[in-house]
């Protein structure tokens, strides 16, 4: 097996048809990577593990995704250990483990990290602070990752800091803001904005509807109208649970 060609393929899969109808094969593939990775292989089996991760958690199998990345993590180097932190870290808070996700934070922004890695882990702080209710300083670490973003790609940055862009902080800025009923603006720019590959646009507009459904928007049911086509298409759980919690999609 080529673990590399395996990452890419699986990227492109997921933004094209979403995660849960290729997560199982992703699992079997880490697993046969792990068994036969030698110390070349380690660093591509820890992203194949990453992306395996990614996958299980956006198909909300998050038992098996914890289990993944800790593995991962096992033979992970330095800016994939970042990698794979950040994405627990927004899974802890997805599930309601908001302490949790808030600790992978604070514990990885009390090392050296460079400016887009900083600026990553700033926005999973705010998420959680926002979720456990402290929405003023949910919102003041917000806006030190914004500072942290516009600082730019440093040296030590990463290859894979290449999608945290704007609209991926907008879209979390509205989903920091909705845990009290705001954030639309936010997360309709980022609905909105192009160039946007099928699953990003059934994630995104997925908890848009969700949103305005919070606030009885009508505005509600037109998105929801362009998004349910997605179900059965896109396979994001995540997705498709927050069109369910809208009430607008049985």
């Amino acid at each position: 097996m080529d673990v590399r060609e395996t990452v890419r393929e699986l990227v492109e899969l997921d933004c094209a048809h979403g995660a849960a109808g290729i997560a199982d094969l992703a699992l079997r593939r880490f697993a046969q990577a792990r068994r036969g990775a030698t110390r070349e292989l380690r660093q591509v089996t820890a992203e194949l593990g990453e992306v395996c991760g990614w996958l299980l958690f956006d198909s909300e199998r998050h038992r098996e995704a914890r289990w993944v990345n800790r593995a991962a993590l096992a033979i992970a180097d330095l800016p994939m250990r970042w990698f794979i932190l950040s994405n627990q870290a927004q899974a802890s808070v997805h599930i309601g483990l908001n302490r949790e996700g808030l600790r992978i934070a604070d514990d990885m922004l009390a090392t050296d990290l460079p400016h887009r890695v900083a600026a990553l882990f700033r926005v999973r702080r705010a998420r959680a602070l926002a979720a456990l209710g402290a929405s003023g300083e949910a919102e003041r670490e917000f806006a030190r990752a914004r500072s942290a973003f516009l600082d730019g790609v440093g040296a030590r940055d990463p290859s894979w800091t290449w999608w945290i862009n704007e609209r991926e902080l907008s879209w979390h800025e509205g989903m920091m803001r909705a845990e009290r009923g705001r954030g639309i603006e936010e997360l309709a720019d980022s609905y909105e904005a192009g160039d946007s590959n099928p699953r990003s646009r059934f994630v995104y507009g997925a908890h848009l509807v969700e949103a305005l459904a919070r606030v009885r928007s009508r505005e509600a049911a037109r998105v929801a109208g362009e998004v349910i086509p997605f179900m059965g298409v896109i396979g994001s759980v995540r997705a498709e649970r927050a069109l369910r919690r809208s009430g607008l999609w049985k």
